[in-house]
């Protein structure tokens, strides 16, 4: 793993982690054929346990390289970004300003992606 908390870096760290037998695994679920997958929502082939011990250390990521990581277009990246926000969510929740930057971050990103209608407090 490497010692930079940047989006580049946890991309190339969950690449290391990819796997066919993986991969085969999901296509059973999520009904996708692997050669022919679309270029805007894909996936690599990695264990979500291993997704979501590299999220925890990179749970001092910056939010803006979160919001890189939320960009991408491979799905287990975008699972590992919502898993760094709720581990940095658990670790802050002591913190009540924190832990509430942290969710209207998260809402205010899904909420660009799917167009809702939501108070303006958030």
């Amino acid at each position: 793993m490497t010692n930079r908390l940047t989006a580049a870096s946890f991309l190339a760290d969950l690449a290391q982690l990819k796997s066919d037998v993986e991969l085969d695994k999901y296509q059973r679920y999520f009904q996708f054929n692997k050669e022919d997958q679309s270029p805007v929502d894909y996936f690599i082939g990695v264990k979500m346990g291993d997704v979501f011990k590299l999220a925890k250390a990179y749970v001092a990521m910056p939010t803006l390289e979160i919001e890189k990581v939320l960009e991408s277009p491979i799905h287990e990246a975008r699972v590992g970004a919502v898993s760094i926000m709720d581990w940095r969510n658990l670790l802050i929740s002591g913190n009540v300003k924190l832990r509430l930057s942290a969710q209207f971050f998260l809402l205010n990103k899904v909420r660009s992606k799917i167009h809702l209608k939501l108070p303006k407090f958030c």
